[in-house]
């Protein structure tokens, strides 16, 4: 017993000063909403890219729905996707029925096709190459109406082998909707389909990068107003959660949930609120992907008492990861007193198996009524870097496109230069 005691806490030094030599932000919240949404593919690509250059691995959207909006499924173009591997030569593509607008196949390989079955409207009929042009307007698309009432038949020649197949699609009108995923199959396997949305172009360039993207769920106003029906909030998000893994469950780059509901460790967590998040996260994990919470906190509950509210909540709730919000954009502590909170909460996330990770504000709360907040600035981050790395599994930052894209505004542009430069130094 000696012996182990012993072990430990050397084990925990080695980890840490490892930690130290790797000193950087790895991830990135991004609040979507208002000018956030409804982004063309290449604006993805981009910050991506960017990200990519500063060292990040991870998304986080904060959240995907409001209680008057939702910032996913918007698109009139769905793709019905198939995974493969698929070998060279031919397969059939079969959709049951109509109404349909198909405006490409896409896939990485050289390829051919035939249209069989039904044969589509004869204004908008085929030529060959309408479905590999790469345009997608009604122009270059191949229509069958609502009176395709026999399957549709495609048979693709694959000049190579490929690992997937995706076939771009759109509906006639609001009021002939498309086929359903499981009317639509290539080899007898049938298509997931998803919407061509920021999630998707998230998700799929996300992918390409061997990045992790983690989905937020609902956040109603009612939740600060303490008003909140919490039984019909938890279905109501697992009803959610099920919609998105639908529409997105097939990426790889989908890597876990975030429940947006914000914490304020203050003494004991209601019951209500402790069956809330165990409900809840049991019941996202039954998708098989792990979930997360951003809580905040502040000098209202010593270090060790904040660490005993985790233990708490940790016992009764099988949590993944738990990224704690540092409160320094908004002024709850100052630096260097943060280490010492983290240091508490670190051993109990050990000691229950949960990842820790700062959730680092790079944003400084300007004085008023309201939230406004600018970008802080490098040297103060850089502080926030260092200090936080050893008691933590990860760092990501809130918020990437307000405050450190370099496509946001100067202030934003020095931060990530400046960032960037630190990173590409000898050592930190």
């Amino acid at each position: 017993m000696k012996i182990k005691k012993l072990i430990f806490p050397l084990l925990l030094i080695s980890s840490l000063t490892a930690l130290s030599v790797e000193a950087k932000i790895t991830g990135a919240f991004f609040q979507l909403h208002g000018g956030l949404i409804n982004k063309p593919r290449s604006y993805w690509e981009n910050e991506l890219d960017l990200m990519q250059q500063a060292g990040m691995d991870t998304v986080i959207i904060q959240f995907s729905a409001t209680d008057s909006s939702r910032f996913f499924g918007g698109s009139e173009l769905l793709a019905y996707r198939f995974t493969g591997p698929f070998a060279a030569g031919k397969h059939e593509l079969v959709i049951e029925k109509g109404p349909i607008v198909i405006y490409e196949i896409e896939t990485t390989v050289p390829f051919s096709y035939e249209l069989a079955g039904t044969e589509p409207i004869m204004l908008f009929g085929d030529d060959g190459e309408k479905l590999r042009d790469g345009t997608h307007t009604l122009d270059s698309a191949v229509v069958w109406g609502a009176d395709a009432s026999e399957p549709i038949i495609i048979s693709l020649e694959l000049e190579e082998p490929t690992e997937s197949i995706s076939i771009l699609a759109g509906a006639l009108s609001t009021n002939q909707p498309l086929p359903e995923a499981k009317q639509v199959t290539l080899a007898d396997q049938p298509a997931t389909a998803t919407p061509q949305d920021d999630y998707t172009y998230l998700l799929e360039e996300a992918e390409k990068r061997n990045m992790h993207v983690w989905l937020g769920l609902k956040l109603s106003d009612n939740w600060w107003s303490g008003k909140l029906d919490l039984q019909k909030d938890c279905a109501e998000n697992l009803a959610l959660a099920n919609e998105l893994q639908q529409y997105y469950g097939s990426y790889a780059s989908f890597a876990g949930w975030y429940i947006p509901h914000e914490l304020y460790p203050s003494g004991a967590l209601p019951k209500s609120y402790m069956n809330f998040f165990k409900d809840l996260t049991i019941g996202l994990q039954k998708t098989g992907k792990p979930v997360s919470i951003a809580p905040y906190f502040g000098a209202n509950m010593s270090p060790r008492d904040h660490g005993r509210y985790w233990e708490r909540f940790f016992k009764e709730v099988p949590l993944d990861v738990l990224m704690l919000q540092d409160g320094i954009g908004c002024h709850r502590l100052p630096v260097d007193q943060i280490p010492v909170y983290y240091k508490e909460v670190y051993a109990i996330c050990k000691k229950y198996n949960v990842q820790f990770w700062s959730d680092l504000e790079v944003f400084d709360q300007l004085p008023g009524e309201g939230f406004s907040a600018d970008t802080a600035d490098f040297s103060r981050v850089k502080q926030q870097v260092l200090t936080q790395t050893p008691t933590v599994d990860k760092i990501v930052i809130f918020d990437w496109p307000h405050y450190m894209s370099p496509t946001k505004g100067a202030k934003a542009k020095k931060l990530y230069d400046s960032y960037v430069k630190w990173l590409q130094e000898p050592s930190l």
